[in-house]
C-alpha cells in the first residue's frame, strides 16, 4: 500500500497536474506559441509566479509527464536487470508507449506540437537521450560490466530508441498515426535480427580499437 502523503504535499501534486492539463488543452486549442503563462495561470487561478515554482518555462509544461515516464522506465529497467530481461522490458515499455499515441490524441497531438516548433525538438531529442544512457547502462548491467565500457551496449540502445522513434515521428509527420505501434515493433525486430552480440566480443572490441 502506497504512503498517504500529507495534505499539504496532496495539495501541491493536485495543482501541479491542473496546470499541466491546463496548459495541453490550452497548447491544443491556441497553439503552443499563441499560449501565454498568464493565461494558463488564470485557468487554474494562480499567479504566474506561483506557476513558475512548479515549472520553469512553457516548455517545462509540455514535457511534465516526461520526468514521470523516465522515472518508471528506471525503475522497470532495474528490475528487468535483477531478472535478465532487460531487451524484453525495452519492447514492452517501448510498444506500450507506441500505441499510447495511437489511442490518445492528446498524445499524438503533443508530438505534433513537438514537431512543428524547432526549440521544442531540441528539448524532445535531450529527453530522449536520457532513455537511451538509462537502456545502454542496464545493458552493460545485465551483462555485468561497467556503464560506459561495453561498445555493443551503446550502438545498440541507440538503435532500440533511436530507430523506432524516428520511425514513430515519420507517420506522425505524413497523418498516418494508426501505423505507428506496427513501424515501431517491426523497427525493434529489425534491431534485434540483425544486431547481434559477437561471439568473441574482445576481438571486436580490439579491431574497433584500430580505428581509433
Amino acid at each position: 500500500m502506497k504512503p498517504i502523503l500529507p495534505l499539504r504535499d496532496r495539495k501541491k501534486a493536485k495543482l501541479r497536474q491542473a496546470l499541466s492539463d491546463a496548459s495541453l488543452r490550452l497548447f491544443l486549442h491556441k497553439g503552443y506559441s499563441a499560449t501565454t503563462l498568464e493565461e494558463i495561470s488564470a485557468e487554474c487561478d494562480v499567479t504566474v509566479q506561483t506557476l513558475l515554482r512548479y515549472f520553469g518555462s512553457k516548455e517545462d509544461l509540455l514535457f511534465a509527464r516526461q520526468a514521470k515516464s523516465l522515472e518508471n522506465c528506471e525503475r522497470g529497467l532495474m528490475e528487468a536487470v535483477e531478472n535478465k530481461s532487460v531487451m524484453s522490458y525495452w519492447q514492452h515499455f517501448y510498444l506500450s508507449s507506441a500505441h499510447s499515441v495511437v489511442v490518445n490524441p492528446e498524445v499524438l497531438n503533443t508530438y505534433k506540437i513537438i514537431e512543428s516548433v524547432p526549440a521544442l525538438h531540441a528539448k524532445f531529442y535531450t529527453i530522449v537521450l536520457q532513455y537511451q544512457t538509462l537502456l545502454e547502462r542496464a545493458l552493460c548491467m545485465e551483462l555485468g560490466v561497467e556503464p560506459g565500457e561495453d561498445r555493443h551496449s551503446l550502438l545498440l540502445s541507440y538503435a532500440l530508441v533511436f530507430g523506432p522513434l524516428e520511425e514513430a515521428l515519420r507517420a506522425i509527420a505524413r497523418g498516418d498515426g494508426a501505423s505507428i505501434a506496427r513501424r515501431v515493433d517491426a523497427t525493434m525486430k529489425y534491431a534485434f535480427d540483425n544486431f547481434k552480440r559477437p561471439a568473441n566480443p574482445k576481438k571486436a572490441s580490439a579491431r574497433a580499437k584500430n580505428y581509433a
